[in-house]
């Protein structure tokens, strides 16, 4: 499962008209012959209107600890959390799982799960990213838990995964001070999912466990 994408390059083409250049140290998008096209995060100059209201993002204080204190969590759960700035700006997160998989050794100490986040984002960002991609996880997205804990719920729809997921990242959020942009994402969905296929249980179950080691301080 992966949150974000890159943005189309008529976006590209708005930073050009709004006297921006890229980033020197950003590689382009595309190497088609014409005009070279960047990612639009990787392009630098004036403020775009509506360039902070991006869903991927997020905003408020969180103390470092609780960002730390879940990615520990994570692993007790069987799944490894890196960041990562060879991620575009705008894929803010991965989320896979390996414990399927015919290669799978169970001698090797490689956990089941894991969730890869992009670096070059601020604190709140990434904490909505990781409790969304986690949420994709404990909803059982990705398959199912050895354990027993969450089920395999790998057949569900895109959009229905995604809107599991994001109501787990808009929950956790909300508990810990940080303002997930969850709603604008969410109603980008909502025409394409059945609620009555959402599962409240497995979205209440999989906050839990994201928080099951992150007091508030």
């Amino acid at each position: 499962m992966a949150r974000g994408g890159g943005y189309p390059a008529q976006m590209a083409t708005t930073r050009s008209r709004c006297d921006c250049g890229c980033d020197p140290d950003r590689d382009p998008a595309t190497f088609r012959a014409g005009p070279v096209v960047y990612e639009f995060g990787d392009t630098v100059g004036p403020e775009i209107p509506g360039e902070k209201a991006s869903c991927l993002f997020a905003d408020g204080k969180l103390n470092q600890v609780i960002y730390d204190r879940t990615r520990a969590a994570a692993e007790k759960y069987g799944i490894k959390v890196t960041e990562t700035d060879q991620y575009g700006p705008d894929l803010v997160g991965t989320a896979a799982g390996y414990a399927l998989r015919p290669e799978w050794d169970r001698t090797q100490k490689v956990l089941p799960y894991r969730v890869k986040l992009n670096a070059r984002h601020d604190l709140p960002s990434r904490f909505a990213t990781l409790a969304h991609e986690l949420g994709h996880v404990y909803c059982g997205h990705v398959g199912p838990d050895r354990k027993g804990r969450w089920p395999d719920r790998r057949s569900l729809p895109m959009e229905l995964c995604e809107a599991e997921a994001e109501a787990v990242a808009w929950l956790v959020c909300q508990r810990n001070g940080v303002q997930a942009r969850s709603r604008e994402y969410l109603s980008s969905l909502i025409a394409q999912v059945d609620v009555q296929e959402v599962n409240l249980y497995a979205i209440f179950e999989a906050a839990n466990r994201v928080e099951s080691r992150t007091p508030t301080l």
